[in-house]
């Protein structure tokens, strides 16, 4: 990052373009997220749980949380089916050595 030059002319943003909630496999709620993010000076957000029928193919909307300062973007994390040996991402089977 030290190539990166933030002293040029123009508008620089803050942001994440991958997080999760409890929507999915975060450990906060959106509007928790949302809040964190915001407080910690981000500028904007993009909620990315987890699109799987584990989790009931969420689509979390974010727009409650925009404020004058702080904007989100509805996305989702999409996943194939499986992997190419059988295995879901989000559960890995572990087997025995054979």
């Amino acid at each position: 990052m030290d190539n990166l030059d933030f002293n040029r002319p123009g508008s620089f943003f803050k942001g994440n373009i991958h997080t999760h909630s409890t929507n999915s496999d975060g450990s906060l709620a959106p509007e928790d997220v949302c809040k964190a993010y915001r407080g910690k000076g981000y500028d904007f957000l993009v909620m990315t749980d987890h699109f799987m029928e584990v989790y009931g193919y969420p689509v979390t909307d974010t727009r409650p949380y925009r404020t004058d300062d702080f904007t989100t973007i509805i996305g989702a994390e999409l996943h194939a089916p499986e992997t190419r040996v059988g295995e879901i991402w989000a559960y890995q089977i572990h087997r025995p050595a054979v």
